[in-house]
Parts: C-alpha cells; structure tokens; sequence
C-alpha cells in the first residue's frame, strides 16, 4: 500500500511519514487555513452590512461566523502538525474588495462552489484528521452556494436586468481569478 492509500490517524502517525507526503497535506491544510480567514474578512463581514433585508442580514451572518469556523478547524490541523502559514499567502480572488451586494451571491454561488470541489476531494483524503474537517466543513460550504444561488434568483426576480450585472460581476471575477490563463476574457 502506498503512503497516499493508507490511513494516517492521527499527527503522530502523520510526523511519521516521508517529507513529500508532509509537504503535500500542509500546502492543503494552510491554504485553507489563510483563504477561510480571508474570505470571511474580504467578503462575509463586509456584505452583513450591504444584506438589504434583517433575513440576509441574518443569512450572511451565520455564513460569515461558519468560514471564521472553518479557518479555526483548519487552524488546528495546522497546528497539530506544526505547518506554520501565511495570511498574506492567499487566493488572487480576495485581492478584490467587495462593494455591491450582488457581488456576495456570485461569490457564493460561483466561487464556493470550487470549495465544494476541493472538499469532495479532501473526504477522501489518507490524512484521517483533514478528511474529517472535509465532511464537517462540506455541508456548510454546501449552504454557502445555496445562499448565493438564492441572493441571484432574488436579484433577478426584482429587475430582469440584474441579470446583465450578475454576468458583468462573472466575468469579472473570473477573469481576475483566472487571469494567469492564456486568453484574455472580453468584457462586452
């Protein structure tokens, strides 16, 4: 059985393995670590304010108070297995400050939904601890999107133009988020 099939219970089993092995779950581990903390700052603190209804308000606050959870989960893992990480090390995505509430539901409904990615993955995963963090953290992040696919269904439902916003927002969002590709997204 090779390192990545068998099941790592725990960080001592963990401090145990090849350095390769270590490397790979700690960039995992610290990326989620600095990106939980950062997207709950950037994004999730800043639209309880813009929340045009005490309901979102509400929403965005259990939202923001489960990623400040999640950067604590990951912490811990981080810390149990002394992977030190950087704050300033994250995704190119937070470089952006939010500004308009429909900003939040394309976050949410787009961008989580790369989490939800990675999470499906990570339950998987042959460190035992982290794929446990994966399915405590999975059906929160599952929220997120719904969250965000509902503030957009919303968003339309009032002024069929806010559809045109939201594909502007896409765009613009994926293009920063994706801007090491070799195509450039036009704006139209």
């Amino acid at each position: 059985m090779d390192r990545f099939n068998k099941k790592i219970l725990n960080a001592e089993e963990f401090k145990k393995m090849d350095e390769e092995y270590q490397n790979a779950v700690k960039k995992v581990i610290v990326s989620h670590v600095a990106n939980e903390l950062k997207g709950a700052l950037v994004f999730d603190e800043p639209a309880i304010r813009l929340a045009p209804t005490p309901r979102y308000k509400w929403l965005v606050s259990r939202n923001t108070m489960q990623e400040f959870g999640h950067h604590i989960l990951f912490l811990r893992l981080a810390q149990d297995i002394n992977a030190a990480w950087d704050e300033n090390k994250t995704l190119t995505l937070f470089d952006y400050k939010m500004k308009e509430w429909v900003e939040f539901g394309v976050i949410k409904a787009f961008g989580d939904v790369a989490e939800l990615v990675e999470l499906d993955d990570l339950i998987d995963s042959s460190y035992v601890p982290l794929a446990n963090v994966a399915k405590e953290t999975y059906p929160e992040e599952k929220f997120h999107v719904g969250l965000g696919k509902e503030i957009l269904t919303d968003l339309i439902g009032e002024d069929k133009n806010n559809k045109e916003i939201i594909n502007k927002n896409l765009r613009k969002y994926f293009h920063l988020h994706y801007s090491f590709w070799p195509c450039k997204i036009k704006e139209q």
